[in-house]
């Protein structure tokens, strides 16, 4: 249990009023526990003494009184290998495992880990004893599906830092030390596949921000003609009820010339985004004439998702998208993804040429608990 603990002293709907004695931070993660059920929220405003928290469940017998732990982190998601052609709840939970845990109605206070702790990775190094790095930098690499997922050194890493120790190539999950590095007043610390990352704070470990230069080929005449989209860039499909918004972003995250589809949804009906996965599974990627994925009858799952957190729509869909290396921007609650990259830009340490051969160090941000 933590040791900064408030108590609620009012609640409206999902959102609740914290006293707390010590310091608190805004974003700060906190757990509102009810009997024995922790459930997760994030601190949004502070006046004075007092702390107002999203909740991100249910807030079903919540009460005035009831205890609040402060976690002392900011909401943050994991990046490493594994997250492709996975379905995530907006607070990251994999929610074809979650649904194998709590059945067909998920269980609020339920928060399992993104990225599979058993699965083991074939890891080629690429940094050496001795080596000085900075933040961002390839240590190694492993195959996820066609690309080359590389292991950085943690962006939250600042200054320069030696290598002193690096695995040899072999078979690791993701918790496995790959190396221990060293900066220069002594600081040791040890890297795994995997790092977490604030889903608020920008991701900068890139030399410079580069301008989008070429045309995203969507394979709809009329936008490629008529509203042409730039790679790398963003736009948005406005329109009332019924005017064929979901249609034209389902339309264009099928048949787009990318190799990563990004889908973050808010507000869309869960029938919709089910179908829209399922198609994936089916469509032939031109390039390796295979099909692009598989779904499971988990998803039906996806449609008893529903209340948990619903501002995805703005964070989850904006950070989810870790702006590519030559990615497409996502279409509205969409999106389009030519390879992932440490942020808004081209990473200039990264191999230039064919975007497919670039690394992958994982989806940056993501935000709140609903994701469809």
């Amino acid at each position: 249990m933590s040791d900064n603990v408030g108590s609620i002293v009012g609640i409206n709907g999902n959102l609740i009023t914290v006293k707390f004695d010590n310091p608190v931070t805004q974003s700060e993660v906190g757990y509102a526990r009810t009997g024995e059920t922790a459930l997760k929220a994030e601190v949004i405003r502070i006046r004075g003494e007092n702390a107002e928290l999203q909740v991100f469940e249910d807030t079903t017998g919540l009460k005035v009184g009831d205890p609040v732990e402060f976690s002392g982190n900011l909401l943050a998601v994991e990046l490493g290998p594994g997250l492709l052609a996975q379905v995530f709840d907006g607070l990251q939970n994999p929610l074809p495992k979650l649904a194998e845990q709590c059945g067909f109605f998920l269980q609020r206070g339920t928060y399992l880990k993104a990225l599979d702790r058993e699965k083991k990775w074939t890891y080629t190094p690429r940094a050496r004893k001795g080596d000085e790095l900075t933040a961002g930098d390839t240590l190694g690499t492993v195959p996820e599906g066609i690309f080359e997922h590389r292991i950085m050194v943690p962006f939250r890493l600042t200054g320069k830092w030696r290598v002193e120790e690096a695995a040899a190539a072999g078979s690791y999950n993701v918790d496995h030390v790959v190396a221990r590095l060293r900066n220069e007043r002594g600081d040791i610390r040890p890297v795994t596949m995997v790092q977490e990352w604030p889903v608020k704070v920008p991701i900068k470990a890139y030399a410079e921000r580069k301008r989008p230069v070429e045309p995203l080929v969507t394979k709809v005449r009329i936008i490629d003609t008529f509203f042409p989209v730039a790679r790398g860039g963003v736009y948005c499909i406005p329109g009332p009820f019924g005017a064929g918004k979901t249609v034209l972003q389902q339309i264009t995250s099928r048949h787009a010339d990318v190799d990563i589809v990004l889908v973050a949804a808010c507000g869309e009906r869960a029938g919709e985004v089910v179908e829209t996965l399922r198609e994936f599974s089916e469509l032939t990627d031109p390039h390796r004439q295979e099909p692009d994925g598989t779904y499971d009858d988990h998803l039906q799952h996806l449609f008893h998702a529903g209340r948990r957190a619903r501002s995805i729509g703005l964070h989850g869909g904006d950070d989810l998208r870790v702006l590519p290396a030559d990615g497409a921007e996502c279409p509205a609650a969409g999106g389009l993804h030519q390879s992932l990259g440490p942020g808004p830009a081209r990473n200039e340490r990264s191999p230039r040429g064919n975007p497919r051969r670039r690394g992958l160090p994982g989806l940056s941000r993501i935000r709140d608990r609903r994701l469809l």
